[in-house]
């Protein structure tokens, strides 16, 4: 265990933790601490996991509700956006799917998230031991999938 210690603490000594309980949480995270990491630790990548806990717990169903968990997904989005335009930094952003009608998998944060980001990677575990995944940039027409298992990669790149 000490062995792996000494490997495993320069690494950690660059990784920065935050548990946000809700939107307020979060929002005061991205307009305040990440601001002051980006600019001060050379962060060059955030990763959020999982937007659609916060929001999901926090804003039910109503009309009113809905708008504004709206509203507070897209102010976050421009901040991520301006954060990562400022700093050159990436944002990895994990969401939650459900299944929607004919069992095809929609995200949890519906259309509004959808339209906030800039590339889609959906990750799911076909057979034991095998993965398989898909990157598609949202503004363009195609996708890129990958399958890894048994010791092999697979790719292919599909356009429509």
């Amino acid at each position: 265990v000490t062995e792996n210690q000494n490997v495993f603490n320069p690494m950690l000594s660059s990784v920065f933790l935050f548990k946000v309980h809700d939107a307020n949480d979060l929002w005061e995270l991205f307009t305040n601490s990440v601001p002051v990491l980006l600019q001060y630790k050379n962060v060059k990548l955030v990763v959020l996991d999982s937007i659609a806990a916060v929001f999901r717990a926090e804003f039910g169903a109503s009309a009113s509700e809905f708008r504004e968990r709206t509203l507070w997904l897209t102010s976050l989005s421009s901040k991520m956006r301006e954060l990562s335009d400022r700093f050159r930094v990436a944002f990895v952003i994990a969401n939650q799917v459900s299944s929607g009608m004919n069992n095809t998998l929609r995200p949890a944060l519906g259309l509004t998230w959808s339209n906030c980001i800039n590339t889609r990677i959906m990750l799911k575990r076909v057979t034991t031991g095998l993965r398989e995944g898909f990157c598609s940039n949202v503004n363009e027409r195609n996708e890129n999938i990958v399958k890894i298992g048994n010791g092999n990669i697979e790719s292919k790149e599909l356009y429509y």
